[in-house]
């Protein structure tokens, strides 16, 4: 069985930046894994609407009980978080290795108060977790990847740029062209958004820093 753990800054703080998550992305053949293994995986165990897949990577450091909550787009780090105070914060993304499944990032939706999470312990669930766990480690790509929340067939294309210790993501037209200085990070395997190429794909700099996502579909 998968542990379920809990959130931690320092695990939050051990993940790679950017470019050393694309780089262990290029040396394992990412691309394949996602088009092929990834995919087969996430439809044939019936979970391509209720996840999406993410190369794992950090935008800064969070400090003390900090953590990243996006609210309508804009993801900040908040000084404490917890259920009887803000029950509208779940998890939006989750580490998965062999060690456990960990949220590091969440998401305010206040009208998802009430509604059922994610249950990790769910049979179905950990089936597809264990059968996760032992592609990453196939692949040499354990940490590389994890989960996300699924937006949704309907989502909207977004650009989202970090500022300073801000995540903000606005609306934008998606373009076909985007080459040199993109990565893709998030991808959809539902049919409709598989099929359109929606994905999140970050941008980033000469230097190999975190400048922004855009989000294609």
């Amino acid at each position: 069985m998968i542990a379920v753990q809990d959130y931690s800054v320092d695990s939050f703080n051990s993940i790679g930046e950017l470019h050393t998550a694309k780089e262990k992305f290029d040396t394992v053949g990412g691309d394949k894994l996602v088009e092929q293994a990834f995919l087969e995986l996430f439809r044939r165990h019936g979970v391509d609407r209720i996840f999406g897949l993410t190369m794992v990577h950090r935008h800064f450091e969070l400090n003390g009980k900090e953590r990243l909550v996006d609210f309508q787009g804009t993801a900040v780090p908040w000084e404490e978080v917890d259920e009887l105070n803000n029950p509208g914060i779940t998890a939006a993304s989750w580490e998965i290795t062999p060690q456990g499944i960990r949220p590091y990032e969440f998401k305010l939706d206040p009208a998802s108060i009430g509604a059922q999470e994610v249950d990790f312990n769910d049979p179905k669930i950990q089936a597809f977790a264990k059968e996760f766990v032992e592609l990453t480690q196939r692949a040499g790509a354990t940490g590389l990847f994890g989960l996300c929340v699924y937006p949704g067939d309907d989502f909207e294309s977004l650009i989202e740029t970090t500022q300073g210790r801000a995540n903000i993501s606005i609306p934008f037209k998606p373009f076909n062209n985007m080459k040199d200085g993109f990565v893709d990070a998030t991808w959809f395997f539902s049919p409709k958004i598989w099929e359109a190429r929606g994905r999140c794909v970050c941008v980033y700099n000469l230097w190999g820093n975190h400048t922004g996502h855009r989000w294609r579909g």
